[in-house]
């Protein structure tokens, strides 16, 4: 018999979604259909282009994190004692802090794989918080059958936190080809330079650095914000005119932006990762990123893109026009042949899946060969 998987999400704003759509077509191919579950919140369900096959479950998500976060745990619950699930494969902090001390008084044990996707005391905070956070993590840890670090950076930052080596797992992102190029992507006539965001409007995504730096290039270049706000956070400030907001899309609508761009910029004040410098390696785009987490290792300065010190919108603006159309082209075929190389959505799916074998072998459980 194949194992029951089951993935929670407290949210999918941002790189979670993508992750999801990445690895669920391939684990029901692997497991079949029925075998994968998912719960997420209704809110984001859209965000999920869900393959036949998954069985969706869903709890209220009303925009207030402790409230929905004490949803997500009683649903959770209900539906452990309904499914038995083999592996719960947990995403995101929030999810980590309800899920697993529920799932280690649950008289049915699950072998439970955490995966932080970028972790909490990396945050630009006092020290105290970043302290405390890791004390959290640490203790919870107990309950992970294998804690996912998505780069090498994460994996030396929670070593450096205390957290136990043993079940640290470095499975580094991935992502395939995609679905379709989507509809066109309007410009305004006489861009000198397009410039695209993906993501959160947080701190921790320096859009506001962003905008300080278009603000600068008024007349040299024009920039799309795909994305927006997550739960209660916004971003109160006057828009420069040359700045285009459209919004959460479909990803298939959103790769049509990554195809029409000059480069993709990554501003982020710290970063477990960043999926959307690996989407505009796929699409042959130049990166212009910050040097932070894991970005210094996708972004490679002066051969993909070029990364530039966080919080600096000076230096920001100058990297995005600093290049000719011939070195964006060149940096754009470089970092398409990276991602080719290194950070397939098949290695992935392999590793995932030798994870969970993994996990099921030290639960003394007996499945087919995964």
């Amino acid at each position: 018999m194949q194992p029951l998987i089951c993935h929670v999400a407290e949210t999918l704003r941002g790189g979670t979604a993508s992750y999801l759509d990445e690895i669920l077509p391939a684990q029901v191919r692997t497991f079949g259909a029925g075998r994968v579950h998912v719960l997420i919140p209704d809110a984001h369900a859209r965000d999920l282009a869900l393959p036949p096959g998954v069985v969706t479950h869903h709890f209220v998500h009303d925009g207030r994190r402790g409230r929905h976060v004490l949803r997500l745990a009683k649903r959770f619950l209900a539906l452990h004692s309904q499914l038995r699930p083999d592996v719960i494969h947990v995403h995101g902090t929030f999810a980590g802090v309800a899920i697993r001390p529920l799932q280690a008084l649950a008289t049915h044990r699950a072998a439970l794989v955490y995966c932080a996707h970028g972790w909490a005391f990396d945050r630009e905070v006092s020290g105290w918080q970043q302290t405390a956070t890791a004390l959290v993590e640490r203790a919870l840890s107990c309950f992970d059958a294998a804690t996912v670090c998505i780069s090498h950076h994460d994996y030396q930052s929670a070593r450096t936190r205390g957290l136990r080596s043993p079940r640290l797992r470095t499975i580094r992102n991935g992502i395939g080809m995609p679905a379709s190029h989507g509809p066109h992507a309007a410009w305004p006539d006489g861009t000198a330079r397009r410039v695209l965001f993906v993501g959160r409007f947080d701190h921790q995504k320096g859009v506001d650095v962003l905008l300080d730096a278009m603000q600068a290039l008024d007349g040299q270049a024009y920039a799309w914000l795909a994305g927006g706000a997550v739960v209660s956070e916004s971003l109160q400030r006057d828009w420069p005119r040359n700045v285009g907001l459209a919004g959460w899309i479909e990803r298939s609508r959103l790769q049509a932006y990554y195809n029409s761009c000059d480069l993709v910029v990554v501003p982020s004040r710290w970063e477990g990762f960043g999926l959307v410098a690996l989407e505009a390696m796929r699409a042959g785009k130049p990166v212009v990123a910050t040097r932070v987490g894991g970005l210094t290792e996708l972004v490679v300065h002066g051969k993909t893109g070029l990364l530039v010190k966080p919080g600096d919108p000076q230096a920001l603006a100058s990297a995005i026009m600093e290049p000719t159309p011939e070195a964006l082209r060149t940096m754009g075929e470089c970092g398409r042949l990276h991602w080719q190389s290194e950070f397939s959505a098949d290695r992935l799916d392999r590793e995932l899946k030798r994870l969970y074998a993994d996990v099921l072998a030290s639960c003394d459980r007996r499945y087919q060969a995964l």
